[in-house]
């Protein structure tokens, strides 16, 4: 008995590491780019191991019946990798696999690479294909993105809309980013009093008062006393670029600017606190 396990098991691991193999030079044929099909770490897919073992414990005894051999294998193998994704899709919330009609099943092909760190998916140029994104899309990106990124870091506009409470709803961790004027202070407040009735704490604020050193309204004591709660992280009007607004539009992600590290070494550490803070709430 203990030999027909070891049996098994070398089959298990062999099938498995075959069958990551496959699937990795299938997209290395297909998309032209390396993507690790196995969600565990390491050269294998389970299912592939799963399936070949279950299939030889069962099907022995049609090995002299081919074709029903290979219509009760084809039986097992989509209950199997059915049964796998339902219990894949209720644990982990995660849908490994899509066979819908729906074109968008891989984000790999939408995302653009900024470096070799980080990607990014970009907004459409056309602002009227911003109604077709709703609370079912947002969650769709998730799905296809949750086990392929280290981290998602998702930019929302200040509105209380349905999509936003929805994916404020859904995150591990938020950081509000006011300015201090009247009107970004009143969303900020909205925002913190929804958080408040929703019995959510997993938020920190940052005031940025460095896009423009001239427009900066209330004192610090104002603001906090305004929102209803602590600012976490400020920015100052001292750590003001000149240059910002052409660093904007030209894309560039100011915080990686070598520059900047040397210019404003005391805003650089600002973001590495608002890093270190989200790293930790994650532990």
């Amino acid at each position: 008995m203990e030999h027909n396990i070891e049996i098994y098991f070398l089959y298990f691991i062999i099938l498995a590491i075959m069958g990551w193999v496959m699937e990795v030079t299938l997209q290395l044929v297909q998309k032209h780019k390396f993507s690790n099909r196995g969600f565990l770490i390491g050269p294998y897919c389970p299912i592939y191991g799963c399936g070949g073992v279950l299939i030889t414990l069962t099907l022995s005894n049609l090995s002299n019946h081919p074709i029903a051999l290979f219509s009760t294998a084809i039986l097992i193998c989509g209950v199997l990798e059915y049964l796998t994704s339902y219990l894949m899709e209720k644990i982990f919330n995660a849908r490994w696999w899509d066979y819908s009609n729906n074109k968008f099943t891989d984000i790999g092909d939408y995302v653009t690479k900024y470096n070799d760190n980080i990607l990014f998916l970009a907004s459409s140029s056309d602002p009227r294909q911003g109604v077709k994104i709703n609370d079912a899309f947002i969650k769709f990106i998730l799905e296809k993105s949750i086990y392929s990124y280290d981290y998602i870091i998702i930019d929302t506009n200040s509105d209380c809309s349905n999509v936003n409470i929805d994916l404020l709803d859904n995150v591990d961790n938020v950081l509000f980013i006011m300015n201090n004027d009247l009107l970004n202070i009143k969303n900020m407040r909205s925002m913190i009093n929804i958080f408040k009735v929703a019995g959510k704490t997993n938020y920190k604020v940052l005031l940025n008062e460095s896009t423009n050193p001239y427009k900066n309204y209330y004192s610090l004591y104002d603001i906090k006393k305004m929102i209803g709660t602590g600012v976490d992280y400020n920015l100052t009007s001292k750590f003001f670029m000149k240059n910002y607004d052409s660093l904007v539009f030209d894309g560039s992600i100011i915080t990686l600017d070598k520059k900047f590290s040397k210019y404003y070494p005391k805003a650089n550490k600002v973001f590495m606190s608002i890093y270190n803070d989200m790293e930790e709430n994650n532990e």
